[in-house]
């Protein structure tokens, strides 16, 4: 619990003293006088100028100020050199992660927990502000507005915080970017609730969406979304946190985060079933299908962060030879774990298409043969991770960043723009200038085509090519082990 928290005790002692108590109420006052007596906001009522004034100061101080406060919490004990104190410490993942995510933003809270009470104040007169009713229809108690004011405040937070902790993890300093990030969240979640003109469109909406089986008002799927999001925010964090510990993370978080994922965003494409037109075990496929690509780019993206992890491979390749079960788990690689489910889903699509759409799909898609996108989507993906590994954990010393955008660039720029400009260049147009230029495409990215042999033969070469890179890599490798 967060009341006995070390970490957030630390950070209280930090944070606060009789004089930071006793001024924040004087200079909030102070500002909250002066903005409410402009000349924008004279009202017959005095307490609804408050309003406004108490409403922008909580978004400066508790957005802006706390979320940087946040971005900063992991860089400050690096700077402090309190961090390696409390690595080794007896503080667990999530002792750490509650206490830094509070209390490093204690003190901001402690002010727009002022202001809070502020618009709690002001609210019940806010109908003397004409141009409020909108909001005031949608919240006839401010308990609700204040919720949401709270809830921008932390998910904004925890964003700066992940990023500042994602920072921590690759020893760098700085909390510019963690902070734009987490302002960003936190006025994105302020005006999908509230609304950045305050008139609360989306509350006021009554318009439904379609989730998977189920019928929600649009205002329940923004709420859902953002605690959905808020949730594995949060549990990025602890992640982050326990690589910091030396703890092992195991790929389950990931695997559950991309089904999940994958399910919430599957789930709104009933919307676009206009009049029930496909069928329920046909729409099934389709959100197979839609689950496929999602899943793949977080399989891309995992290969590309974990190509370097060469203690973690030995670690599990060990495990492996040993039949030590619990250690395999452990050091599983990510991408590796994302496989487990992208192998299902990669049947089902291609047998659900097969069973449901053996005539093709309605409309454009008519000609698109899912087994041969899928298929070379997972090539792509073997191709792109076997040279990933091939430059980070090659015998290449120096620059493996510069080698790594210099290959994105040849692969999926410069090699295709060349050959797009050489057939710009040839005497052909019409129907054979199409077909050429889109097999020629299919060399360097996944579209799939119209058949296997079109769509996957043109990259399986490439496949085969990189493996012989990585061997070469990794026998590199093996010598210098050896030396």
């Amino acid at each position: 619990m967060i009341i006995v928290n070390p970490e957030f005790h630390r950070y209280l002692w930090l944070k606060f003293s009789p004089f930071r108590l006793i001024v924040m109420p004087i200079v909030l006052g102070l500002v909250l006088y002066i903005a409410s007596n402009t000349d924008d906001l004279v009202v017959d009522v005095w307490q609804a100028s408050l309003f406004i004034p108490a409403l922008y100061t909580f978004f400066v101080v508790v957005f802006l100020w706390g979320g940087y406060e946040a971005a900063s919490a992991s860089n400050s004990d690096v700077g402090m050199n309190t961090w390696d104190f409390q690595k080794m410490s007896a503080l667990g993942p999530w002792d750490i992660v509650i206490g830094k995510l509070f209390g490093s933003t204690s003190y901001t809270w402690y002010a727009g927990l002022l202001l809070l009470g502020v618009i709690l104040f002001s609210y019940p007169h806010l109908e003397a502000i004409g141009e409020m009713a909108e909001l005031k229809h949608a919240f006839p108690s401010a308990i609700s507005l204040v919720m949401y004011l709270v809830f921008a405040g932390v998910m904004g937070h925890a964003t700066a915080f992940l990023f500042g902790t994602q920072n921590l993890r690759q020893k760098k300093s700085g909390a510019g970017i963690p902070f734009i990030l987490g302002f960003i969240v936190s006025s994105t979640v302020f005006s999908l609730t509230i609304g950045g003109d305050l008139d609360a469109r989306n509350i006021n909406s009554s318009e439904t969406v379609s989730w998977h089986i189920w019928e929600v008002s649009s205002y329940n799927a923004i709420i859902g979304s953002l605690v959905f999001f808020l949730f594995w925010i949060i549990i990025a964090i602890q992640r982050n946190i326990r690589e910091e510990l030396q703890f092992r993370n195991s790929p389950i978080a990931l695997i559950a985060f991309l089904v999940t994922f994958s399910l919430y965003v599957t789930g709104f494409l009933d919307n676009f079933n206009i009049q029930n037109r496909v069928e329920f075990d046909e729409m099934i496929t389709i959100k197979c299908i839609f689950a496929f690509f999602i899943i793949s780019f977080g399989t891309y993206f995992t290969v590309f962060m974990e190509a370097a992890s060469l203690a973690k491979y030995r670690r599990w390749i060990y495990a492996l030879k040993e039949k030590e079960w619990k250690r395999v788990f452990e050091n599983t690689p990510g991408w590796a774990g994302a496989l487990l489910v992208l192998t299902p889903l990669y049947l089902v699509a291609n047998v659900g298409t097969e069973f449901y759409f053996d005539e093709g799909f309605p409309g454009e898609a008519a000609d698109l043969s899912i087994f041969a996108l899928t298929t070379a989507i997972l090539l792509f993906t073997a191709r792109d991770g076997l040279m990933f590994h091939s430059i980070l954990l090659g015998r290449v010393e120096k620059h493996k960043g510069f080698l790594l955008i210099l290959y994105f660039v040849m692969a999926y720029g410069l090699l295709p723009f060349f050959v797009a400009s050489t057939i710009d260049n040839m005497d052909i147009s019409g129907t054979v200038y199409d077909d050429t230029m889109f097999n020629a495409l299919l060399y360097f990215y996944p579209l799939g085509g119209d058949s296997f042999i079109t769509g996957c033969l043109p990259v399986l070469g490439q496949v085969i090519i990189a493996f012989v890179v990585f061997r070469v890599a990794m026998s590199g490798l093996k010598a210098k082990d050896a030396n």
